[in-house]
């Protein structure tokens, strides 16, 4: 049987805050997260992770992300697959920094249970809306 090394609690202690000290270094110099997703997300981390630290994100218009990110208020959305939308979106706050402010301003995530309520309560009624559109067909709200 082979001896397994186990770290020192301390020294992996202090690793960990260098890492973590590393990553709020690195957030802190972000203007904003771009998450290109071409299919269906569910809660992304990183997202929520961008958002918690303040920082707007620019992510594809598909479900799972749209109800996190509010385009105008938090980041900004642009259709999927859609270069040119994406070049708009980044342009956009790349040439008013007075925008970036303000999403900046709007991105907060508190990942508390009344939050993702009231993100879930947006999504439903959201859904209820494009069904009485006719947007969706029944069987996706019943």
């Amino acid at each position: 049987m082979t001896d397994i090394e186990v770290p020192d609690s301390q020294a992996l202690m202090a690793e960990l805050r260098q890492q973590q000290e590393a990553v709020a270094q690195l957030r802190a110099s972000i203007d904003a997260l771009v998450v290109p997703s071409v299919w269906y997300e569910n809660a992304p981390l990183v997202i929520l992770e961008a958002l918690s630290a303040g920082i707007p994100v620019i992510a594809s218009n598909v479900d799972g992300i749209s109800e996190f990110v509010v385009s105008g208020k938090n980041g900004l959305l642009f259709q999927r697959g859609n270069a040119d939308d994406l070049r708009r979106a980044l342009q956009q706050i790349s040439s008013d920094p007075e925008f970036l402010n303000r999403l900046r301003d709007g991105a907060n995530w508190d990942g508390s249970v009344a939050s993702h309520a009231l993100s879930v309560e947006r999504l439903y009624q959201a859904t209820t809306e494009r069904r009485e559109r006719q947007e969706l067909p029944s069987a996706v709200c019943t």
